[in-house]
Formats: structure tokens, sequence, C-alpha cells
């Protein structure tokens, strides 16, 4: 039988990024740190656990049109 654990902790991590869902129980993965860039939105989040690691992240918030869109995933 297959174990979905990793796969289950993975998407309850991702849900975790977004300020409302911070009350999801992280499963025993330590938070460890956090990377933003407010210029485009971007935001991750690495846990660990054991040896593994896990980096979720919201990703960005395009602007209208996509020459916009292409500055904002481009931009530093």
């Amino acid at each position: 039988m297959t174990n979905y654990n990793l796969h289950n902790d993975c998407k309850k991590l991702s849900q975790r990024v977004y300020p409302e869902n911070r009350n999801i129980d992280s499963n025993g993965w330590s938070y460890k740190g956090t990377y933003s860039n407010h210029r485009n939105g971007f935001y991750a989040e690495v846990y660990t656990k054991e040896n593994k690691a896990i980096l979720t992240f919201r990703g960005t918030e395009l602007k209208s049109g996509k020459k916009e869109g292409a500055k904002d995933i481009f931009s530093e």
C-alpha cells in the first residue's frame, strides 16, 4: 500500500503560507525561515523534519496585462 504521509504534509504546509491558514497543524515539521519579495509578491517558507525539507510558496501577485506580468516575474 502506498504511503501518502509526505504528500499530505506537503498539501498542509502549502496551505499554511497563507495568513488565514496559519492555524493548520504542521504535523511535526519545523519552520526554518521565510523569503519574500515585496516588489512582486513572492513569498516562501521552509520546513524540515528528520532528513527532509519542504519549500512552500505563494507565488506572485501579477498585475494585469502580459507586459506587467513579465516585469513582476523577472524583477529582483
